[in-house]
């Protein structure tokens, strides 16, 4: 009989690609600035219009890319649902995905178990007080929080020369 061959230790790990992601460096206020300038005229002065207490999400991919969702009441509920406030009608969606809530002039978002979960800028959270500029993912849906920033516009105009 033959001696068969000893085995070699190995040694298998896995990395989980997902906690590799690139995630921004920018601060808030670059974020938010940077986020306004992409938007269009039209947008723009949609925001322009927003009261302090109001925030509007604008819908940068997915099937609905262009689309705006004013948040004007103390509970936004995101989801597949039909009955949700933002309906995204998409198998990536949970039918209950998440909800924004409002507190005076301040918005948070929360998960609401959703099964593909919910990311600000790139990183899960299951609770986040979302500010101008944030980058929030539904499922396979992108869309960017603004609330109204006069600042904004001030800087801009700086910035381009007009006064």
């Amino acid at each position: 009989m033959s001696e068969s061959p000893k085995p070699t230790n190995e040694l298998t790990s896995t990395i989980h690609i997902n906690s590799l992601r690139n995630v921004p460096e920018s601060s808030a206020a670059e974020r938010a600035k940077k986020a306004y300038m992409a938007l269009n005229q039209e947008t723009r002065g949609l925001l322009a219009q927003l009261s302090a207490n109001t925030a509007m999400f604008v819908v940068q991919s997915g099937a609905s890319a262009g689309s705006r969702y004013l948040v004007d009441a103390d509970a936004t509920s995101i989801g597949r649902d039909k009955q949700s406030d933002i309906f995204f009608d998409d198998a990536t969606v949970s039918r209950k995905h998440a909800v924004v809530k409002r507190s005076g002039n301040s918005f948070s978002i929360v998960d609401e178990g959703s099964l593909n979960g919910t990311y600000i800028n790139a990183l899960s959270v299951s609770e986040h007080e979302l500010t101008t500029g944030d980058v929030v993912h539904v499922g396979k849906y992108k869309l960017t929080f603004f609330q109204s920033q006069p600042d904004l516009e001030t800087s801009e105009s700086e910035t381009s020369g007009e006064k």
